[in-house]
């Protein structure tokens, strides 16, 4: 990773049309982009998936080109009725069990492509992978049947595009014994010169995501867990929903466990921000029980978990003990600076679980109502 020169990758960059395009739509761009190559050269395009086909036609000619199709961001025919349908993701990271759900009830004629910018750490079933990699070698083969000189270059500066995303995105890949610095100007330099092109949301929204996948490899052997998704009220107690996102121009990694049908302890790591939460869905139990959590021990313990001379818990006001969200979200928190490893805050962030589950039933009895 260190031989991944930064400085060459921002010039490089700054000096592309097409890369200063896609930054007002970075997840819509790529898959948009495409849909017009496939537009205006169907055989040429066809021919770049003919290969993943189950049962080859005579031609490489495709029809029916289609944009965010049944969630599918990009879907196309050829002449014997089999069909590629392309999951894309460039922000994102590919995870399984969405991919399962597009796949379910699938046909012979169904081919799924995931064309990722980063590789899953899992083991495809009934996908296809290819890798911006691999689309970059494609449309380089592509580019050698098209005389219109004008589309030739913006495809070109394409395929120099995503070869430095590529490089960006090996930059984000998660090292468990790298530090948690993600949020520093000062100790991150890779966030700091990604900052000149506006690729820095990119590489935060990585991070947290990756971090946050980390943490459900580790819960989900078990527990019950579900990644990527927003919490479900309806969902069986006990149920831990991890989540990412940025927010406030902040990386974000949301771990929300259900201790009943109107609460959620959650852990939250926004930035340098380490929150231990309680929410509601009715503006009342999460202001009720806050205080008895906190005086039982039950919840809103920093001081076993992260030892250290210097822990400061905010609110430090004496007159406020907690910070909120509206009526529904009640915290408190510490700022994690940038001494502590990726590998530490999972370890911390599994024991926190660990208290819950130790405890759930004192928790989940404070939330009945006498």
């Amino acid at each position: 990773m260190n031989e991944i020169n930064i400085d060459s990758i921002i010039e490089n960059l700054k000096t592309s049309p097409i890369f200063n395009l896609s930054l007002s739509s970075r997840e819509l761009f790529h898959s948009n982009f495409l849909y017009w190559i496939a537009n205006n050269y169907p055989k040429e395009f066809g021919s770049m998936f003919f290969d993943f086909l189950k049962v080859k036609p005579k031609g490489s000619l495709i029809t029916d080109i289609e944009r965010e199709k049944k969630n599918i961001d990009l879907s196309f025919k050829y002449e014997n009725s089999q069909q590629i349908l392309i999951e894309n993701k460039v922000k994102s990271i590919p995870y399984k069990e969405q991919l399962e759900r597009y796949s379910k009830n699938s046909n012979p004629n169904k081919n799924f492509i995931l064309l990722s910018l980063t590789k899953p750490n899992f083991e495809l079933e009934d996908w296809i992978l290819m890798s911006y990699e691999e689309l970059h070698t494609k449309l380089d083969e592509l580019i050698q049947n098209i005389t219109n000189r004008y589309h030739k270059d913006i495809i070109i500066d394409y395929i120099s595009f995503i070869t430095e995303l590529v490089k960006v995105d090996k930059l984000c890949q998660l090292n468990v014994d790298e530090k948690f610095n993600y949020h520093s100007v000062e100790k991150n330099h890779v966030y700091k010169k990604l900052q000149l092109i506006r690729l820095h949301d990119l590489y935060l929204k990585k991070k947290y995501e990756l971090f946050a996948y980390k943490i459900f490899e580790k819960l989900n052997h078990k527990r019950h867990c579900i990644f990527g998704e927003k919490h479900d009220w309806k969902s069986k107690n006990q149920t831990i929903f991890i989540n990412h996102g940025m927010t406030r121009a902040q990386g974000l990694t949301d771990i929300k466990y259900k201790i009943s049908d109107n609460v959620l302890l959650c852990i939250q790591i926004q930035g340098e921000h380490f929150r231990l939460a309680i929410e509601d869905n009715n503006g009342e139990d999460a202001n009720r029980i806050k205080e008895k959590l906190l005086h039982d021990k039950l919840w809103f313990v920093f001081e076993n978990y992260f030892k250290t001379n210097d822990l400061i818990i905010y609110p430090t006001s004496i007159d406020k003990t907690f910070n909120k969200y509206g009526k529904v979200f009640y915290y408190q928190s510490i700022k994690l600076g940038t001494k502590y490893k990726i590998s530490d805050l999972i370890e911390i962030i599994i024991k926190y679980i660990e208290h819950i589950d130790n405890n759930f039933e004192s928790i989940n009895s404070l939330t009945l109502k006498e």
